[in-house]
């Protein structure tokens, strides 16, 4: 279907640009995430950058400093609920 298609392209475009913040890595710090949401503009009175560290520490797993794709798109549904965006 049609949405199928579009999820699929949202979702690809998200795997890019994970990979664009993580540099030579295949994997992410919360430096780099807080990075994509300032330069996202994703940055203001609904969502500070402490709130982005606070995203980060829920979706990274325990003892670890760096997250993967699926973590972080678990951290953007986060993400998108502290902006109230579905």
């Amino acid at each position: 279907s049609n949405w199928d298609d579009l999820a699929n392209e949202c979702w690809g475009t998200v795997e890019r640009t994970f990979q664009a913040f993580c540099g030579a890595r295949s994997d992410m710090d919360g430096r780099g995430l807080a990075k994509l949401c300032k330069d996202c503009g994703l940055i203001d009175k609904s969502l500070s950058v402490n709130d982005v560290d606070i995203i980060f520490a829920k979706v990274v797993t325990k003892g670890q400093r760096r997250i993967d794709l699926q973590q972080f798109e678990a951290g953007l549904v986060l993400v998108a609920e502290r902006k109230n965006v579905s």
